[in-house]
């Protein structure tokens, strides 16, 4: 980067995602993945991540659903390579062992079962 302040700056961050969806919405030519393809070498550097926390994180999932749609687009794969370690405040490895809702309420509009 030209400029060191520019190395941590969420501002940067954000607006080359804004750009990158302008872009896209824009249709002409393939400069948005210029910029998502930046946005990636960013976070990547900073080893920002769906788990980071804060405006990090909240670019970092916004940035994914244009990778992904990218991805569908021009048939190739996630720039993405995260793997997640927490949901929830849990541990990935524990999802399993969730207990399942007992208190479970049917939405309003479901039609009740008649017992005779």
């Amino acid at each position: 980067m030209r400029y060191t302040t520019y190395k941590n700056s969420r501002e940067l961050l954000a607006t080359a995602l804004i750009v990158s969806t302008y872009e896209m919405i824009d249709g002409a030519g393939n400069g948005w993945e210029r910029h998502l393809k930046g946005v990636f070498w960013i976070q990547r550097s900073r080893e920002i991540n769906g788990e980071s926390g804060g405006l990090e994180q909240a670019i970092w999932w916004a940035w994914l659903r244009q990778d992904v749609w990218a991805a569908f687009r021009e048939n190739r794969r996630c720039f993405s390579f995260f793997k997640p370690t927490k949901v929830s405040g849990k541990r990935c490895t524990g999802i399993a062992r969730l207990p399942i809702r007992q208190n479970h309420r049917p939405h309003p509009l479901t039609p009740k079962s008649h017992s005779k």
